[in-house]
């Protein structure tokens, strides 16, 4: 496996184009479009025809296949065919991706009220369930039909004896289906005129329901993430036609802050407080939430109108950027790291079962392009992914196994060639964050020093990491030029140590302690308490974990009194860590610090699995507030979420 990865690699980023055997990876994206394009000529199958021919058409197109391929044509054409009377969320993002990734300049307008249409059903907490709003009534949809669809000057093909006309490279001359697969000819109405706005906004006749798109809000309501994570997507490739998204934005980035899990990963479920472990699929959908919140305050990109392929807007030459320090985004990378990292190795049973979900591979690419960054948690994601993909592909070119709910091979062919391709669909946002964001790693910074565990970091005052040069990505079919290198050099080499020398001495030190005398632990825990490197933190939590009783509270007070000397970025970091007696360790020493700017961290802790944590949580807050809103010991869900609501309402008071 290790030796076809490297030959892979080799292939795809060393060889020249003259020198290089058969692709493998192209090949197999060859092969899936094949499969595709024989399923496409004339049907469209099964139920969610609409969203599925949509990622069908999207992978045709990564594929290397034209918008004026007959299958193309054919997928677009029921696509438009079809929009205005659907109102599913993923079939309405759907839509707006591929008609955005198809660059036929006469679907700005149904863009545009699609868009809409998704910004409609955006609940009151920011997040999207299976249905847009935005009703129409009456003969609405006739004359929306009229004014989108038919504006694509439609002609009547030339008959035998007529020589036929070269047709535009923008393909908008198109026969338009009054069924799937058998192409009407419709003569093109009188002197249609050109929609396409001289300035960016949203074309006549829309206006009008812009006003709309804030009564999904004003009803409250909670949707999934599962959901969100394609209206976030769609919303993305709709701000670029002149629909503005930026409230839309804002509440997703402060919705994913405020239900990110204690591992820095999110689970399906959007209800602060619900609970459930985090799931890789749903922390790809949190990351590209912020990625996307990001770049629409920071990239203040203009709308473009459409073009064969997205692509980011030319910028003049600038200093380079400053990274982006942003915690959840870190604890969120991290996460998915950690979930990479578990199938890594030996594991090629567990790791084929999260590889084979091509839910998640398509999830991960889009992270993984969207930030720009070629390793997550260290591991190269698309290497990681890359075999198990090959060898899972059938003889007819399609993917059987999908590894999520509703997975057919239509939709797993989609999203495969998709992952294979490197399609991001957000190459103006990747230009926007390019160079601010790097790949934290998977472990956690415990202060000390810190460049044992964040490889290519270096100790700095206050544990802060110095900034890192992002690594250039290989060159893969679909992927656009390759990256730009100086001619005889090579990639620095990071060191890395291995984590068998952080575990043996955690290991020692928990053996010196377990071996001492009763009034020699109290020496030993004095040393773990002030000694220098993350090793004696961790030393404490798993003692912490080990014990129970009076020695059990001497360890932990140990360990809390430990962090109190570390800074408030570190704090934070902590109170998002994934061992339980460290996140309660760092709320006492927030406490001890009297961090109040760190309270808005300690009422997520009140939310948190473990009832310890919980009263650790309420313990710092009751501290700094001098007043108690809760919860109780061992509180029900319903008692968490009302003490958080409670916390936030106060907070909210007495920090204005």
């Amino acid at each position: 496996m290790l030796l076809r990865t490297t030959f892979l690699a080799v292939c795809i980023t060393v060889a020249p184009a003259w020198a290089q055997p058969a692709n493998p990876v192209k090949q197999a994206i060859d092969k899936g479009a094949e499969y595709l394009a024989d399923v496409y000529k004339e049907e469209f199958p099964g139920s969610h025809a609409l969203g599925k021919s949509c990622l069908a058409g999207m992978a045709l197109l990564e594929s290397g296949r034209k918008a004026d391929d007959p299958v193309v044509e054919n997928i677009a054409n029921f696509v438009r065919s079809k929009a205005l009377s659907n109102n599913s969320t993923y079939e309405v993002s759907l839509v707006i991706m591929f008609l955005d990734r198809l660059g036929v300049k006469t679907d700005l307008g149904l863009i545009q009220f699609m868009t809409l249409r998704l910004l409609s059903g955006q609940n009151g907490d920011g997040t999207w369930s299976y249905s847009c709003g935005l009703p129409l009534r009456g003969n609405e949809e006739a004359m929306l039909s009229a004014q989108l669809v038919n504006i694509t000057r439609l002609k009547t093909p030339p008959t035998p004896k007529q020589p036929e006309k070269p047709q535009p490279k923008d393909r908008t001359d198109i026969d338009l289906p009054k069924t799937p697969g058998k192409a009407t000819p419709i003569k093109p109405p009188a002197k249609v005129a050109d929609p396409t706005p001289t300035v960016p906004g949203l074309i006549k006749g829309l206006e009008g329901f812009a006003r709309l798109v804030n009564q999904g809000r004003k009803g409250g309501g909670f949707g999934d993430h599962s959901n969100t994570q394609f209206a976030t997507v769609g919303c993305w490739c709709g701000r670029r036609h002149g629909v503005d998204v930026t409230v839309a934005m804002e509440l997703l980035d402060k919705h994913y802050r405020s239900c990110q899990s204690d591992d820095g990963g999110w689970n399906y479920s959007s209800v602060l407080g619900s609970g459930g472990r985090s799931t890789p699929a749903m922390t790809c959908a949190g990351l590209i939430a912020l990625a996307m919140a990001h770049g629409n305050r920071e990239a203040k990109m203009k709308a473009r109108p459409l073009a064969p392929k997205p692509i980011a807007e030319p910028v003049e030459k600038e200093p380079a950027k400053e990274e982006i320090n942003d915690v959840a985004l870190d604890a969120g990378l991290k996460c998915l790291g950690k979930f990479l990292a578990d199938e890594q190795g030996d594991g090629q049973k567990k790791r084929k079962q999260l590889a084979t979900n091509m839910y998640f591979m398509w999830s991960l690419e889009r992270t993984g392009m969207m930030y720009g960054l070629q390793t997550i948690g260290k591991i190269d994601w698309y290497l990681w992914g890359l075999d198990t993909i090959l060898d899972t592909q059938s003889p007819n070119g399609s993917w059987e196994m999908g590894g999520y709910h509703g997975a057919e091979p239509i939709i797993n062919t989609s999203f495969a060639i998709l992952f294979l391709s490197r399609a991001n669909l957000a190459e103006d946002l990747t230009a926007s964050l390019k160079g601010k964001v790097r790949d934290p790693g998977i472990a956690r910074l415990v202060g000390g020093d810190i460049s044992k565990f964040t490889p290519g970091t270096k100790p700095m005052d206050n544990n802060v990491v110095a900034p890192k040069e992002p690594t250039p990505m290989p060159m893969v079919p679909g992927s656009g030029n390759p990256p730009k290198t100086t001619p005889g050099t090579t990639p620095p080499v990071v060191p890395v140590v291995p984590a068998s020398e952080f575990e043996t001495k955690v290991a020692a030190l928990q053996k010196q302690f377990d071996a001492s005398s009763d009034d020699d632990k109290q020496e030993v825990l004095k040393l773990l308490e002030t000694s220098r490197g993350g090793e004696h933190t961790e030393a404490l939590a798993r003692l912490a974990r080990g014990n129970s009783g009076d020695l059990q509270q001497q360890i932990r007070h140990a360990l809390a009194k430990r962090l109190t000397r570390m800074n408030r970025a570190t704090l934070r970091e902590m109170l998002r860590d994934r061992d339980e007696e460290v996140r309660s360790a760092a709320a006492l020493a927030t406490a001890g610090k009297m961090e109040s700017s760190l309270v808005p961290d300690l009422i997520r802790l009140l939310a948190d699995t473990e009832p310890y944590v919980v009263q650790a949580g309420r313990t710092a807050l009751r501290t700094l507030a001098k007043v108690d809103h809760g919860p109780p010991e061992n509180p029900s869900p319903a008692e968490k979420t009302k003490a958080v609501l409670a916390w936030q309402q106060w907070w909210q008071a007495n920090n204005r």
